[in-house]
Order: C-alpha cells, then sequence, then structure tokens
C-alpha cells in the first residue's frame, strides 16, 4: 500500500511539473504479441499475469510481452483444446477455461499442465454439453457454468463432477441457452438467458422463479 501511495505521488508532481501531463491510453494489440484482436475476457491471477481469451487461443500478459497457448491437437497437458475461447476465471492457482465447442480446460498454474472436460454421452456426471458462456464460483466452493444449448452445469471441484440444471430436470426453466450467471448472498442464482430473460433458481429446492421474459 504504501509504494502504490509513493507511486501515485510522484505521478503527481511530475504532472504538476509539466502542467499540461495527461494520462495516456496504451494499445495492445497484434504487433505487441496477442494473438486476435477479438478480445472476449479478461482476468488476473495473485502472481500478476493477465490472461486473456480470444476468438483465436489462450494469451497471458506480464512485462510488456504475450505469451500464446493455441489448440493442441493430442489434448497432451501442454495446452488448451480449442482456439475458441468464451470465458475464464481465476480461483486457488488455476485458470478455468470456458470454450466454445470443446468444454472445460482448467490450467494449473503450479504444474503449469492443462486439464480437460467435455462431454460424454455415457457419464451423466460429465458436462451436458461442450459449449460455455460464463463461469462464476459459487459461495459453496463449487463453480457454475453457463451453456448455450443445455442450461447451467455445477461442478464439483472436489469430485470433477457435473450436476446439470436444463429443461429435461427443471420444466420451469425457460429455455437452455444461457449467456451469463451470478450469485447472491444467500446462494440463489440468477440466470440471463439468450431469449428468455432472466430465471432466479434456488438450488436447495431446484425451484425457478422467471423474471423479465
Amino acid at each position: 500500500m504504501k509504494l502504490g501511495m509513493r507511486v501515485l505521488l510522484t505521478l503527481f508532481l511530475y504532472s504538476t511539473v509539466l502542467v499540461a501531463q495527461t494520462n495516456q491510453a496504451k494499445f495492445l494489440s497484434l504487433q505487441e504479441g496477442l494473438s486476435s484482436e477479438q478480445v472476449i475476457d479478461v482476468v488476473h491471477d495473485k502472481y500478476g499475469f493477465i490472461w486473456i481469451a480470444t476468438e483465436l487461443g489462450l494469451n497471458r500478459f506480464a512485462s510488456n510481452s504475450f505469451k500464446q497457448f493455441y489448440k493442441s491437437e493430442k489434448a497432451d497437458g501442454s495446452s488448451v483444446n480449442s482456439n475458441e475461447i468464451n470465458t475464464l476465471l481465476y480461483d486457488n492457482d488455476q485458470v478455468f477455461i470456458g470454450t466454445r465447442a470443446n468444454g472445460l480446460n482448467v490450467y494449473d498454474l503450479k504444474t503449469n499442465r492443462f486439464s480437460y472436460y467435455v462431454h460424454d454421452d455415457k457419464n451423466p456426471q460429465s458436462l451436458a454439453t461442450n459449449d460455455i458462456t460464463d463461469i462464476i464460483k459459487s459461495q459453496s466452493g463449487h463453480l457454475w457454468l453457463a451453456t448455450y444449448h443445455q442450461g447451467v452445469q455445477r461442478f464439483n471441484t472436489s469430485t470433477k463432477t457435473f450436476e446439470r440444471f436444463n429443461r429435461k430436470n427443471l420444466p420451469n426453466l425457460p429455455e437452455n441457452s444461457t449467456w451469463t450467471l451470478i450469485e447472491d448472498k444467500d446462494g440463489t442464482l440468477y440466470i440471463g438467458h439468450v431469449n428468455k430473460g432472466i430465471s432466479i433458481l434456488n438450488p436447495k429446492n431446484r425451484s425457478v422463479t422467471v423474471k423479465y421474459q
């Protein structure tokens, strides 16, 4: 905190001396090493890295340079399994990566390895679909995932299993297409739909209230 205050003071004095000094924005694009100009989401971790989701791979930014992670055909843990990334979440030394068509990727900052979670027709505890549009952390420690085709998924980070909340088991859900999520202090989940407004889900009794449809 003290260091930050000294930096601000230095900048203030410098601008006072120059009188006309103004703030300047710095633009980072392809020339600086960003893999795509179509940036979808940005998060930062506790180590100072900035993680950037794009239409063409995952980027990590630090010290004025980018490191790119592109699709690995073998899905061998060395990189992401998709170049089309919709959403990011950082938590507990892990970056959770929601892709457009290849499920959930998880990057472990301690091991520098990727794990992959994709839909499996034979496993009802796998992802219901591979398209993920949003990821948030629940107060319970689990993750909520919004999907475009199969409603909402709850990811148990301990057992590595998924619980499905969609029209198949929640008939009152107005549609399975969801964009975004937020959870309130009581654990109630607010679901932003693609075409059907907002749903309010009580995960404890699995009741659904539709708002602004």
